[in-house]
């Protein structure tokens, strides 16, 4: 749990007022020089007093919504979220930000959605979306405009969050480079509000490392620095480095004196993290200099200030502090309850985050792929010739592997049939009793591979697409001048992505219908769902123009599999882009009635009959249309739709009608 900054991002319409009632300000009308003011306050007292801050944010928007004045609505919005992210109320931070978002959206100005997506960043990886929190600072990296005034001043802040997520993950690699990052554009932008954050960082990897004099006079001129600018969060990091740095040394009086320096600067700044970890650290350097009955007081300190606040990775902290205080003082019973709280929360952590550690290896294979492309592709012009004849083998060879799949998939169904045949005939014979076990026994390991097959499948079929689309992108750039060679190539693209899209319907139909996966339905916020999925069809909407609102409320809930709502949602926006013409409308609309949520994908596009309405969810019909510009699909995608609304307690209407359009609603519990 490091600490991340928030960009208080350059500025829009509110939808709601989340300090009326708090404050009583003055109805005087404001101007321009007034409301800066006030967000230069506001911004200034962030790191200093979280409650001071949020008192001028709050005013910012009394003053801002008298003006309507949406470039400081929003930027209060985003002052609000900051205070709620230090005080680690993350889930209301996060519909901040969306607020936040929705206006610079309007406001339509990039850096402002650059900030907003770094701002996502630090959120979700606080929340331990490690993975998702990288996504959406490399975001923020692309959405940054390079012409800037402020291009080195965000990327020193975007580089130095980025710093903190690899250290959360025990990269210390990817830390320094990214901590040599920023410090480099703060410097070339004089942002030295931020340099002595970076040197209590270094100050940390050289106590990692083993070198605490180092360590100390980086720690020691990062407080320096920190007490000119009254940064009391920094501060508290830097008196913590610098008790660390004197215990290892032995000297424990004056560790103790500089971690209760620490603890003071803490509770001045508010933060009750910050609290319950200088409390923490406070209880280990006691109980290292044999104070056993103080560390185990201040372990319990810890625990107070850990258990109001929803954080697992602090818990785990302060539970294993607080055992081998209980421990030193002779509590056994105790300890080892606080011991089985650590490993508890510890295996609960190493779940969590396994899957984002898997991805993030995964990208970084996928990038050291995409280098390695880049390097084969910088040959002459004849070698990007002969490169035409591997193209189409390799087009050829995704052909031959669709045909072996679909193979394997009727294989599979025949398995499935003679399975039901061979547990029938057990009934009959209980006298048997011994060989219907083994039988038993065989048919659980050819289930076993059948889903272990499945999965091989799912990985080797999906890694080769991506790495082919890489190559063809780098092939469509690199030629300008042969353009027969050119075409050829978007064309085997175009084939290739269709031939993937294909392939990831049928794996994941084929696993709803062959593999024993359990529906586990949970509370579901529908409009940041749909914000992702939006920005996964950004290309295609772009090249047709296509107008795409998205009309929902923030809160609005839906119980349902995540998952499954995911896969359900992409498919009927894939189907509502594919069929809509150019300059076409499509909208994603959701309302709660009498219990239930109401989600309907609308378009205006080629739309259907009746008759082919009726073959959407037929298995046997095998049905499936041309988009607007010929794009191919399998008809599987309406199947997997209706599996999933049925798995979830849900209905599935439609209505359409030839060149008209099509409205598929999905009826869901509600949260």
């Amino acid at each position: 749990m490091n600490i991340r900054y928030l960009l208080l991002p350059l500025l829009a319409t509110a939808h709601f007022i989340p300090c009326a009632g708090q404050q009583n300000f003055d109805d005087t009308t404001s101007t321009k020089d007034t409301l800066l003011e006030l967000t230069i306050k506001m911004e200034e007292w962030v790191y200093k007093n979280i409650d001071s801050s949020r008192y001028y944010a709050c005013k910012l928007m009394n003053e801002s919504l008298l003006k309507n004045d949406s470039f400081y609505i929003a930027y209060a919005y985003t002052g609000l979220s900051s205070t709620l992210f230090y005080q680690y109320r993350l889930d209301e931070a996060l519909e901040y930000l969306h607020v936040s978002y929705d206006i610079y959206q309007n406001i339509g100005d990039s850096s402002d959605l650059s900030d907003a997506y770094m701002n996502f960043g630090n959120v979700y990886t606080e929340m331990g979306f490690f993975e998702k929190g990288l996504n959406y600072y490399k975001s923020a990296e692309d959405y940054l405009p390079k012409n800037s005034e402020w291009l080195h001043y965000n990327l020193a802040y975007l580089y130095y969050n980025t710093s903190q997520t690899f250290m959360d993950l025990g990269d210390f690699i990817n830390t320094q480079e990214y901590l040599n990052k920023a410090e480099h554009n703060a410097l070339q932008d004089s942002a030295y509000e931020l340099l002595f954050a970076i040197k209590n960082v270094n100050a940390e990897l050289l106590l990692i490392e083993g070198k605490d004099e180092e360590a100390r006079k980086y720690a020691q001129l990062a407080l320096n620095q920190a007490k000119e600018y009254g940064d009391l969060l920094e501060q508290s990091k830097s008196l913590e480095l610098l008790a660390q740095v004197h215990a290892n040394y032995g000297n424990h009086t004056k560790a103790i004196s500089f971690q209760k320096q620490a603890l003071e600067k803490a509770i001045e700044f508010g933060e009750p993290v910050e609290i319950a970890k200088q409390y923490g650290h406070l209880s280990s350097i006691m109980l290292s200099s044999g104070k056993n009955q103080a560390a185990l007081e201040y372990a319990e300190i810890a625990q107070k200030y850990a258990d109001t606040i929803k954080s697992q990775l602090l818990h785990k902290d302060i539970a294993l502090i607080l055992g081998q205080a209980l421990e030193s003082n002779n509590f056994p019973k105790e300890a080892l309850q606080a011991y089985k709280r650590y490993y508890s929360y510890k295996d609960t952590l190493a779940k969590i985050n396994i899957h984002e550690r898997i991805l993030l290896t995964q990208n970084k294979i996928q990038s050291q792929e995409a280098e390695l492309l880049k390097a084969k592709n910088s040959f002459q012009q004849s070698v990007i010739k002969q490169d035409r004849i591997v193209m189409i083998g390799i087009g050829t060879a995704f052909i031959l592997a669709l045909i072996i799949l679909l193979i394997l998939l009727k294989s599979l169904r025949r398995k499935h049939h003679s399975q039901q045949i061979i547990e029938g005939k057990q009934k009959l014979l209980n006298a048997k009793s011994e060989e219907l076990n083994n039988t038993n026994q065989a048919l659980r390991q050819l289930n076993e591979g059948k889903d272990k097959l499945l999965s091989i499948l799912t990985h080797d079929l999906k890694q080769p697409f991506n790495q082919t689309l890489q190559l063809l992108e780098i092939l469509d750039h690199e030629m300008n001048e042969d353009e027969d060679l050119r075409e050829l190539t978007r064309k085997v693209k175009d084939t290739v992505e269709n031939t993937k899209g294909t392939v990831d319907n049928l794996l994941t139909w084929t696993k709803s219908q062959f593999t024993n996966l359990k529906t586990r339905p949970k509370a579901v916020l529908i409009k940041p769902l749909a914000m992702e999925l939006r920005a996964e069809f950004t290309n295609a909407i772009e090249q047709k123009r296509i107008n795409f609102q998205i009309e929902m409320e923030l809160g609005l809930k839906v119980l349902a599999d995540p998952n499954h709502l995911e896969i359900i949602l992409r498919n009927l926006l894939q189907n509502a882009v594919k069929f809509s013409n150019s300059g076409g409308e499509i909208s994603l609309r959701a309302i709660k009635e009498m219990g239930n949520v109401h989600i309907e994908v609308s378009d205006n596009g080629k739309g259907m009959d009746h008759e082919q309405i009726k073959k959407l969810f037929d298995v046997n019909a095998h049905f499936s249309t041309p988009g607007t510009l010929n794009e191919k699909g399998t008809g599987l995608g309406m199947l997997i739709v209706n599996d999933f609304v049925q798995e979830n307690n849900g209905q599935l209407e439609v209505e359409s009608k030839p060149n008209k359009g099509s409205t598929f609603r999905i009826i869901l519990p509600a949260a």
